[in-house]
């Protein structure tokens, strides 16, 4: 099972938005993003959790923690969910395309793609 502590956050940009992207193992399995007073996180290109903190672009100091907290939660919950399932650099790419294509994610925002297998229960 793969727990929060496991997951590593970058963060991307600082403010408007406010997003990060998430690692397991130096592997991108999520992606958080804060904008226009809504705030979601992505695994693999799925939306898993969405909220609306006080604040536009950025989170007030108190806010983080919880937010970005939360969002780990919901991202380990789909990992383990899905545990049966490997991803090749290909079919990740294909992924993140059809997300885009359908507005998961705007065209700002980037994935970066390992060259070695993603798998879900590492």
């Amino acid at each position: 099972m793969i727990t929060t502590n496991e997951l590593e956050l970058v963060q991307t940009c600082g403010a408007c938005p406010e997003q990060y992207d998430v690692f397991l193992n130096d592997m991108e399995v999520g992606y958080l993003r804060l904008r226009h007073g809504y705030f979601r996180a992505e695994c693999f290109g799925n939306t898993v959790y969405a909220a609306y903190p006080k604040d536009d672009g950025i989170f007030e100091y108190h806010e983080r923690a919880y937010y970005l907290n939360k969002a780990k939660e919901h991202i380990v919950e789909e990992l383990n969910k899905s545990s049966d399932k490997m991803y090749t650099k290909k079919e990740v790419h294909n992924l993140m395309t059809q997300a885009w294509i359908h507005g998961q994610s705007k065209p700002d925002c980037h994935y970066t793609v390992r060259e070695n297998w993603i798998e879900q229960n590492l």
